[in-house]
């Protein structure tokens, strides 16, 4: 299906480029077509997709003619949505371009042995408002509380309840990478709620793992982190997880660079985690040297890979060039773990390597990583 984008051409003015999913987000300049610049696109029906110009001053901007937008660490990108895509209504509040805050929720620090410096750690709570006992008693409990250890809960009515029979499903843990940025740019305080309130998860505490100076260009960073590193990983298994030891199913989540570490960490510490959710993972790192540990793993973590179509030229600023391509490298573990028989999840969309991606597969895929189900 075409899409026209269009920019009026003033007089004096430089005339921007535009940068997207649709470009690979390297910069193309438009056809000058009766008194504008217009840009042309095949777009699948259910695509969801971002873009903005880059004016003579190198500034980002979104389209002005879009009111649709999302934000991530370079600001706010214009978004277009499909036909054919399904816009998830949790996030009609943030659909011109909002960022979700922090400011209300509680953080600890860890000064870490493994690695030399202090993590924070964000944590999210849904379910703690719930009433987790029979007859609506001691709402508010903490689920990082000693007194859930153990407890099994069953949905009715408007929310969770304590089942003495001790069927159900415990109370989760989820371990996000880039902290921060699922916070503010997937929502995904928000969409915790939201699948909590809807009796599709259990109560559940999040935790958001920060990397070291964010978006600043510095070192150490997420990538120093994530990418296959043990000692970031001992500090999961060996400090942040001990905190939380009350509640023992787990899952880790992360995308890009965090997707890569979610299931490094998860092999390196078999049943630690049931699960592991790689958000467009960069899973062909290091000449796919990932393929190999999670091949001769145990097969105790269920894998679960999301990755768009539009994802060809991930990092052509700063990733090896050989290693660009995130789709066919996900295509290859898919297929690695189809003939390991790993139990996976593989889903692919018509959309690119962005947090308006990512925050649409927590709606979707949490339930059933919780749950232990494959879609």
């Amino acid at each position: 299906m075409i899409v026209s984008i269009k920019w009026p051409v003033n007089a004096g003015e430089t005339p921007p480029v535009l940068l997207g999913d649709f470009t690979q987000w390297e910069p193309v300049e438009g056809t000058a077509v009766n008194g504008r610049l217009e840009w042309q696109f095949d777009v699948e029906y259910d695509a969801r997709l971002e873009y903005c110009f880059m004016t003579g001053d190198n500034r980002l901007i979104p389209d002005p003619a879009n009111e649709n937008r999302v934000m991530n660490g370079l600001g706010a990108m214009s978004e277009l949505v499909m036909p054919g895509y399904e816009y998830h209504p949790v996030f009609e509040p943030f659909r011109h371009g909002v960022k979700s805050s922090t400011d209300h929720l509680n953080k600890i620090s860890i000064t870490s042995r493994h690695l030399g410096y202090i993590k924070e750690v964000w944590i999210v709570e849904a379910g703690r408002d719930a009433s987790l006992l029979p007859g609506g008693q001691n709402p508010g409990i903490s689920l990082l509380s000693g007194k859930l250890t153990g407890r099994m809960f069953e949905k009715k009515g408007t929310g969770f309840i304590d089942n003495p029979g001790k069927s159900g499903i415990a109370p989760f843990l989820l371990v996000f990478q880039d902290g921060l940025d699922y916070l503010e740019f997937a929502h995904a305080e928000t969409v915790l709620h939201y699948l909590f309130n809807n009796k599709l998860i259990p109560p559940t505490v999040a935790l958001f793992v920060n990397p070291p100076n964010r978006h600043a260009g510095k070192k150490p960073d997420r990538m120093t982190e994530y990418g296959m590193n043990p000692l970031y990983a001992a500090f999961i298994a060996e400090e942040l997880i001990p905190r939380f030891s009350n509640i023992t199913n787990r899952a880790i989540i992360g995308a890009s660079y965090g997707g890569l570490c979610a299931i490094h960490t998860a092999m390196l510490y078999p049943g630690l985690f049931s699960a592991a959710y790689s958000q467009s993972g960069y899973v062909g790192y290091n000449s796919d040297a990932l393929f190999e540990l999670v091949g001769r793993s145990d097969k105790s973590v269920s894998i679960y890979t999301d990755i768009g179509t539009w994802e060809r030229s991930v990092g052509r600023s700063f990733l090896d060039n050989r290693e660009l391509d995130f789709l066919a490298a996900n295509r290859r573990f898919r297929d690695m773990m189809q003939q390991y028989d790993i139990p996976h999840t593989y889903c692919e969309h018509h959309e690119g390597h962005t947090w308006g991606y990512w925050r649409n597969g927590l709606v979707r895929m949490l339930p059933a990583i919780i749950y232990g189900d494959r879609l």
